[in-house]
Order: structure tokens, then sequence, then C-alpha cells
């Protein structure tokens, strides 16, 4: 009986292990790849005058760029307390790793995105046709998909923190990867701008590496 259930603790430790190092490996080379994308070279805009565009409205949840770094300070502060709590050497690395993703990857990364989201979308008007139309429809389309993504990332963070086991810190941590899917799958490639709010489309190559990076992690 001791032998089986020695043998299942030390796999859980071998994917607790795998998934710290999935979790780091995953979220920088995420940054690698926004950090060295090439800029496509677009074709000019065509300019339209538009009367009466309607204003930017942001989420009370994520519209301020101050709510960003508050949010996820205090998870990353809140995970490394929960760190001192556990005698897991794995669940304590787990934990420790994601408090400083949180605090030096998601926090500035996802405040930039934000940021961007909010120029694109301020500077695309509504249109009716041709290249201003698809401007436009990546603005809305980066605007929602920079929301879903620091949303689910965030909703991961507390699952983690308010976790009642190791099984529950997993979880947490797997959601914040299914983000990380969902802003690719529902477009967060393709409408990709970069810090200025300008349209910068990634590669679907990039795309979809970032998708198996995330699903790596989540299936383990």
């Amino acid at each position: 009986n001791n032998q089986p259930r020695a043998y299942t603790l030390a796999c859980f430790k071998l994917k607790m292990r795998i998934a710290v190092l999935l979790l780091v490996a995953s979220s920088f080379l995420e940054s690698l790849t926004y950090a060295f994308v090439v800029p496509r070279i677009l074709p000019p805009p065509v300019a339209l005058t538009t009367k009466g565009a309607p204003k930017p409205r942001s989420s009370t949840i994520v519209g301020s760029a101050k709510i960003i770094p508050v949010a996820y300070a205090s998870t990353s502060a809140a995970l490394l307390w929960r760190a001192t709590k556990v005698f897991s050497n794995v669940e304590k690395s787990v934990l420790v790793a994601t408090s400083a993703l949180s605090l030096l990857n998601f926090a500035p990364s996802d405040n930039t995105r934000l940021a961007s989201a909010k120029t694109a979308y301020k500077n695309t008007p509504p249109a009716s046709s041709g290249r201003a139309k698809q401007e436009r429809q990546a603005a809305k389309t980066w605007r929602l998909v920079v929301r879903i993504k620091i949303i689910g990332q965030i909703v991961g963070l507390f699952s983690m923190v308010g976790a009642k086991s190791s099984i529950g810190v997993m979880r947490g941590a797997a959601t914040i990867m299914a983000a990380n899917i969902a802003f690719i799958l529902c477009g967060g490639g393709g409408s990709n701008h970069d810090d200025d709010g300008k349209w910068n489309p990634l590669s679907a190559a990039t795309s979809n590496r970032i998708v198996i990076q995330c699903l790596l992690f989540c299936t383990v």
C-alpha cells in the first residue's frame, strides 16, 4: 500500500516541478515574443471624415491604468504570504514563481497592453469600408481580448491565493494559462497593437507557438 502511495506522491511532485518550469518559461517566452516581434509594413490608412464618433468607454474593472499594478501587486504579496504557510517545497516554488510573474511580468506588460488598447480604440474612428474598417475592427478586438486576458489572469491568481489544496493551486495556475489561450484564440494575435497603439499583427506561427506553450502547461 505504501509503494503505490509513494509513487503517486512522486509523480505529483514531478508534475509540480514541470509546471513551475513551464509557467516561468511560457511567460518569459511570451514576453520575448512581443518584445522582438517584427513590425509589418502596412499600407497607409484611408483618410475618412467621421461625425459624431462615440467616445471610448472603459470597463470599471480594468479601465484605469492605476488598478492593474495594484491588483497584480496585491496578489503577488498574497501568494508570497501563502508560500510561507505551506510545507511542500514544490508547492512553495509554484507560489513564489507565480508571485514573481504577477509583479514583474503581468503587471507591466498588461498595463502597457491596456494603454495600447485604449489608444488604438481612440485613434480609429468608426468606418464602413476599406482599410479604415479593418483597423477599427482590429482595435475593437484588441480592446476586448486584452480585457479577457487581464480578468482571466486576475481570477486565476485569486484562485491560487484562496486554494485549499495543491490541486487548487494548480487549477488557479491553469486558469491563468487558459486566459492566455483565450487571448490568442479570440484574436489577440491578429489584432495585436504595439505600445503606441498601432496595429501590428503577429504571424500565425507566433500565435500558434504561444497557444502550444500554454496548452503544455495546462496538460501537466
